[in-house]
């Protein structure tokens, strides 16, 4: 009898102990891009946790996946897992899958979008304009590509 109720007070201080492993729980993101063109190449999606990393191209998380999924009216979605927090993504249609934008005389060749903001003009936009959280519940995120 006093086995067991040495036992039971052993597992429960092992539970409940500040040295007991906390697992960090990942939370599914959904990330649906629109208007790709065609389906060569693969996606590049470059996640960021802040502006200061995005200023310096400094991603938290790169993610490449291929195209080969794309639907006919140019809609791709992709999985990723991310832990609560705030988030942004910047996005490159790589169609001929060499890892960079590629440009013209002065404007990208290729496309390029960032989560839940619809990009115009020619400058950078800021990680506050693309950036969205991430709670414990699923996510989803849009990003409509745009072809100079």
């Amino acid at each position: 009898m006093n086995y067991l109720i040495a036992l039971n007070l052993i597992t429960a201080l092992l539970f409940s102990s500040p040295f007991s492993v906390v697992k960090s729980e990942k939370t599914s993101v959904t990330v649906e891009i629109s208007n790709l063109r065609n389906n060569k190449g693969t996606v590049a999606l470059g996640v960021y946790r802040d502006n200061e990393t995005f200023k310096k191209e400094k991603e938290y998380l790169l993610k490449v996946f291929p195209k080969t999924k794309t639907t006919d009216d140019g809609v791709l979605q992709v999985e990723l897992t991310l832990t609560p927090g705030t988030y942004g993504i910047a996005f490159l249609d790589d169609e001929n899958d060499n890892g960079e934008m590629d440009y013209g005389w002065v404007l990208p060749e290729e496309g390029f979008g960032f989560s839940n903001y619809e990009h115009s003009g020619m400058s950078m936009p800021s990680f506050d304009d693309f950036k969205f959280e991430v709670g414990n519940s699923p996510t989803k995120v849009f990003i409509k590509v745009k072809y100079m």
